[in-house]
Formats: C-alpha cells, structure tokens, sequence
C-alpha cells in the first residue's frame, strides 16, 4: 500500500518520515520511490512531482529520474496552452529519443492529427500503435523486476504502478476513437450493409476495451465505468449495465444515480415504485440534470468560482458532463425514458390554475423531435408540473452551494 503522504500540524516532516519508514521497511530513497505515485496523481511532471515531495519531506534524498521519467518531463512543454505544433513535434520527438516506449508521446501525436480530419483506419492504426507501445514499456518494466512476475499478476493494481498508465491511457482512448466512429452512423443516411457491420464491431470493440480498462483497474482511476454505462445502455445490454451498477452502487455521481433509475425504467417501468424513489433521488441530488435537459434558465453566475473543467456533485457543470457523456451514447432511449419518469413523477400532483399562469408557455426544441411520443404522454400537463418540483429543488441547490462558499 502506498503510504499517504500528508502532515498534520502536530507531526514534523521528520517524525512524519521516521513513521513512515518504520512501518514500510523502506530506506530513505525507496521512500520517496513509494511516494512517487501518489503525488503523480497530482502532478503528472515527474520532477514537478518530486519538487512536491521535497516540500513536505525536505529531509528526503534527492533520487534521480528513469528514463521513462525523463521522458515524460521532456513532453511537459507540449501541454502548455500556447505551445504550437512544431513545440509539440520537437517535444515528442525528444521524447522518445529518450525513451522510445514512451507511449505518452504517441497520444500526444493523435491529439494533434485529430485536428486534420485524418481516416478512421490511419488513427486506429496509430493507436494501436500506442497500445502496443504501452504494453511493451510494462514487459520492460516487468524484466527489470525478479522476472518472476507477468502481466497478470500485476492485474487489479494497474495504474498505480507508473509504468502502467501509458498503456491505460492508450486502451482509453481507443475505446473512444471506437464508439466516435459508431456515432458517425447518425450522421449518414444511407449505410451500407458492409458499413453496418463495421458500426456494430466499433461499438463491441469499444465496449470490450472499456471493460478490460476495469479489470486491470476495478478501482476505476479514469473513469471509464460513465461511459461504458452509457454504452450499455444503447447496446440495450441492460443486464451488463445493472451488473456494472451494482459494482459500483454507492457512486453519488449525476451519471451514477439517473442511470440506476434508467435501469430501473426499462426493468419495472416508470411508474414502478423502485423507479419513481431511484427517480426521485436523482433529481433531488441534481435537479440540473432534468432542468438542463427542459432548457430552463439558470443563473449566469451559478459556480463562477470553480475553475476550468471542474465540476460539483448537484451543481450545473456536472449535470452539463452528464449530457455531453450520452450525446453519443443512447440516441433517443434516454429522452424517452427521461419523459416517461417525469410523466409518472407528476401525474398525481395536484396543482391549481393560478400556479400554472406562474410560468411562460414553454417549448424546448427537443420537443420538437418527439411530437407524436410526448402527445401521447401528455408533456405539456407534465412538463409544468415538472417544473414547478424543479424550482423548489433549484432553490435548495442554490441556497446549498451559496452556504458551501
């Protein structure tokens, strides 16, 4: 187990490091090895990372880089934010001149040719590429070790170990690059039998690349279990999509939480009483979602504080990466099933005409793409009194995140 590298104000770096050895067994320099990891999480500059640890444990030795460490450094220019290609292209070049099994740099090289529009056979090609690259860094890492051990048996700790990510981070995007190209599918109108087996192979392939990223990582370090929930669930591979819930059941996540009442929907159906409570949680935890998904207004200044790409539980971003995460994923099972719950959520409201006039005619242009279905479910009674629930959640949303600040 990696110890965990935090001070307390009553423990000196000093007593910090002496406990720390003392329970591990480790010298001094294989300490700052164990750390390493973890504060990679943090920083993923190797000697940045190292910088972090000398910080807290400035007593520690200085230790020095691997190659695939050096490596890795070597690239940190080509993530600055006004690096342009031929940065990007001499980092990477200098990159693997250091390490040529520095799979990092192979991504790096698929960022930048997903810009020029490149054919889906050409990108697979150079990811897979990277993959192969990636395992090959693991067999290096795996000969320098007692040579006893195998890929297998580093199974469950992958990520954890360095050496291990770039393979993660290349199966990842892989599985990406897979379903992307079975999203491509609704953009065309005429499709060939040939080309629809190649969806259908894109879509298994994915699938099967987002379920092997969870058995070398069951603790789920990349977050792979949001999309392949969603995958499932278009692949109507409904069984697979509760089973990967329940593994993960006490997720209290936007995503986590309407998935389990999605599954729940197709199982019982939306008026079951399971469906309605999973239903209700759900919204209760994120009302965003379903007032994102009715086009409601929000606050322009909801969250401003949070930086760049970052997201509460129950707040508006992450109800924004809820929906970016199934753009792709379910065509329409989701807004279907989305509307049958809030029909079944609302139909025994009670509401009177004055309440009603509160609120503007209301239209959201997904509407406008289901008529017949939403005339059948009665959207417009519905959809108001869905609103009115939502602004009492709103409102406790937004007096919650006003006292968190």
């Amino acid at each position: 187990m990696t110890p965990t590298a935090h001070i307390t104000n009553n423990v000196s770096s000093q007593e910090m490091t002496d406990s720390l050895m003392a329970k591990t067994g480790l010298s001094q320099a294989e300490l700052v090895r164990t750390l390493l990891p973890s504060f990679l999480k943090m920083q993923p500059v190797p000697s940045k990372a190292l910088d972090m640890i000398y910080q807290q444990f400035p007593q520690l030795p200085k230790i020095t880089l691997t190659p695939q460490e050096k490596a890795l450094d070597a690239l940190a220019p080509a993530y600055d934010e006004h690096a342009n290609e031929v940065r990007i292209r001499k980092a990477i070049q200098f990159a693997l001149k250091i390490d040529p099994y520095c799979t990092e740099a192979y991504l790096l090289e698929h960022h930048l040719l997903m810009d020029e529009d490149i054919p889906f056979v050409e990108e697979i090609a150079l990811l897979d590429k990277a993959v192969a690259t990636g395992r090959k860094a693991i067999d290096v890492a795996l000969a320098q070790e007692d040579g006893a051990q195998t890929f297998e048996d580093w199974v469950g700790e992958f990520w954890y170990l360095p050496c291990t990510r770039g393979y993660m981070n290349a199966l990842e995007r892989l599985a990406h690059t897979y379903w992307y190209f079975n999203s491509l599918r609704e953009k065309c109108l005429d499709v060939t039998p040939q080309q629809a087996q190649q969806y259908v192979e894109a879509r298994q392939k994915a699938i099967n690349l987002a379920q092997e990223l969870l058995r070398l990582n069951p603790e789920d370090s990349q977050g792979i279990r949001y999309a392949l929930l969603s995958w499932l669930m278009a692949e109507n591979r409904w069984e697979e999509a509760e089973a990967l819930w329940r593994d993960y059941e006490d997720d209290a996540t936007a995503l986590w939480l309407y998935g389990h009442a999605f599954i729940l929907n197709k199982r019982h159906g939306p008026k079951a009483v399971a469906t309605r409570q999973a239903f209700e949680i759900a919204v209760t935890r994120n009302p965003f979602v379903v007032a994102t998904f009715l086009e409601m207004e929000m606050p322009e200044d909801l969250e401003k504080d949070l930086p760049p790409g970052a997201y509460s539980l129950g707040g508006l971003r992450e109800a924004q990466y809820f929906w970016r995460t199934l753009e792709n994923a379910t065509s329409f099972q989701v807004p279907y099933a989305m509307y049958a719950m809030m029909d079944a959520h609302s139909s025994d409201a009670v509401i009177d005409d004055a309440t009603l006039q509160e609120f503007q005619a209301f239209t959201p242009n997904l509407l406008r793409l289901f008529d017949q279905q939403l005339e059948i479910l009665g959207i417009k009674k519905f959809e108001k009194l869905m609103m009115i629930w939502l602004q009492k959640q709103l409102q406790a949303s937004d007096q919650a995140l006003h006292n968190d600040t």
